[in-house]
């Protein structure tokens, strides 16, 4: 178990209102967040599907999803 799975879920909703904040006013951390999430998603931890990632049974590519 990580750090961040042992927080407690409002600490947990805090960190990720302060990321949503940061993305949503600047561009340029959006931009890093992007980038950070591409090498994440390139080399996952543990393998999911996102349900916006799901449609009618088949996978949306990278392209579609921006």
């Amino acid at each position: 178990m990580n750090t961040y799975q042992k927080l407690p879920p409002q600490e947990r909703m805090v960190i990720v209102a302060k990321i949503y904040h940061h993305i949503w006013y600047s561009e340029d951390r959006f931009q890093d967040l992007m980038t950070m999430l591409d090498k994440w998603d390139a080399n996952p931890t543990k393998e999911a599907k996102f349900l916006n990632q799901i449609t009618d049974g088949t996978e949306l590519t990278e392209t579609e999803l921006r």
